[in-house]
């Protein structure tokens, strides 16, 4: 018998992929070290608390919108 209250795999992939962001923002605001390490390769703005601020508001106008 198929459970029918599986979440399809694509869907599961893709809304994981969505906190990407969030723990990439929380774990920069964090940790010195990796804020560091992200600041030789990044641009300040995909750093600690402005990556999390600019990607909460695009989810939350995207959101209000459906």
């Amino acid at each position: 018998m198929i459970d029918d209250r599986r979440i399809p795999r694509p869907a599961l992939v893709l809304g994981l992929a969505g906190l990407i962001p969030f723990l990439w923002s929380a774990a920069t605001q964090l940790s010195p070290a990796l804020a560091g390490w992200g600041g030789q390769f990044l641009s300040p703005m995909f750093l600690g608390s402005v990556v999390g601020l600019t990607y909460g508001t695009l989810i939350l106008s995207f959101m209000s919108g459906a």
